[in-house]
């Protein structure tokens, strides 16, 4: 599967939300990745106070969830996503976390997706696994909606 395939995957699911939310109350989505992101960055670099805990999913996963939603609400493209993978990331990855709050407080869709694949590059994900953990997350989302339209449909 391509990185078009991605964007256009998560541009039908968010349509499909996007019946039952609002734009705003989809922004809750990318907020609460990015607090998951940084727990398990700070736990992966050993910070002091988060090396005992145990990861949840893990950086790689918490990454590809808030890509997911920050491309739901922005007009990322694939050649964007292309090019973050030819870079070698050496940028300290609280940096990029920073980066990633003042795109969140700016929503700068865009350039938080690059961030995102930018911290996904630096613990080693490669495209491959991007594709599959990103397919992975959005089987779950599709799957949840599934289930929630059913809710709706039931008569009283």
């Amino acid at each position: 599967m391509s990185a078009q395939e991605i964007l256009d995957r998560i541009r039908t699911i968010t349509d499909l939300d996007l019946n039952f939310k609002s734009r705003k109350q989809l922004f809750a989505s990318p907020v609460e990745e990015l607090g998951e992101l940084a727990r398990e960055i700070s736990i992966a670099k050993g910070v002091f106070g988060k090396a005992h805990r145990q990861p949840d999913e893990g950086v790689l996963p918490e990454a590809v969830d808030l890509f997911i939603c920050a491309a739901a609400l922005g007009k990322i493209r694939e050649s964007e996503i292309q090019f973050c993978f030819t870079l070698d990331n050496h940028t300290d990855p609280f940096d990029l976390l920073r980066n990633c709050v003042n795109c969140l407080s700016a929503e700068n869709w865009e350039t938080l997706t690059i961030n995102t694949i930018c911290i996904f590059r630096h613990f080693g994900g490669t495209f491959e696994q991007f594709i599959e953990l990103c397919n992975k997350k959005l089987d779950k989302w599709e799957s949840s909606q599934k289930e929630l339209l059913k809710c709706t449909q039931q008569p009283s």
